[in-house]
Order: C-alpha cells, then structure tokens, then sequence
C-alpha cells in the first residue's frame, strides 16, 4: 500500500496515504488492479481501485507513476478492469474526472465512456485562491 500511496500522491492535490488505500482496498466489494514494471516484480507502475454493488462498479481511483504515463499503463489497467467486470456480469461502471483533465477524459471516452452528469465545484486543486474543477460523471454500459 505505501507505494499504492506513492503513485496517488504524485497526481491527486488531496491524495490518500496507504491506510486509506488499504482501507478502501478490503471493502467489501472492492477490488485493487496494480501494473507492475516488467522484469521488477516489486516495482508497482500504476493501479486502479474499484468497488462492484450489486449489477454496479465504479472507478474509485486510478493513478499512474508520473515517469510511467503515456505508456499504455491506464489504458491496460482500465481494458483489465473492465474484461473482470464484464466476467462477473457487471452491467454499468461509473467513474469520475476533473473536468479539465483531458488526458484523462480521452482516455475514458476512448474506452465508450459519456458523459451522463456534472458535480459542480466538486475538486479542490489544493492551491490557495484557485477555483474548484467540476467533476464529470461518466458511465459506460458493460453489457
């Protein structure tokens, strides 16, 4: 979990340490992809964390090391997560991004993710005086 904690502190304002990801890791219904550096088993690249309730998931986080982005490691880690939902039946995954994130936004709209709501001034950017991003909810049916 610390190195989980290290990767989502390089790209989130208001990361979470390694209690929480752990914490949120062993809900119930929850389930952590982690990509690792090929031929370095210990080297943790990038992960996402989602929750499944009932035919449900979403996208609780998902973080990339800075000097492993734009290398394929969110697309393989969002393609993976979907193959396991998609086996055990999960018919809509849910997910949500800053709106002015669009790396991230073509990624999800590459992998059939719309847009199906708005959390306005929803993210803190952490910077004194800076205005909340609102967040966009995105939905992309598995079935």
């Amino acid at each position: 979990m610390p190195a989980l904690a290290e990767i989502h502190e390089a790209g989130f304002p208001h990361a979470w340490d390694a209690d929480a990801i752990g914490g949120l890791a062993d809900a119930p219904g929850a389930r952590c992809l982690v990509a690792r550096e090929e031929g370095r088993p210990g080297s943790v690249t990038g992960f996402v964390l989602l929750r499944m309730a009932a035919d449900e998931a979403e996208i609780i986080t998902i973080a990339v090391a800075p000097r492993h982005r734009g290398g394929g490691i969110g697309r393989a880690l969002m393609a993976q997560a979907i193959r396991e939902l998609q086996a055990e039946r999960i018919a809509r995954l849910f997910l949500e991004v800053a709106e002015g994130n669009a790396p991230a936004l073509a990624l999800y709209r590459s992998l059939g993710f719309r847009q199906v709501g708005v959390r306005k001034a929803y993210y803190t950017s952490g910077r004194p005086g800076a205005a909340p991003a609102s967040a966009l909810v995105m939905e992309r049916h598995l079935r």
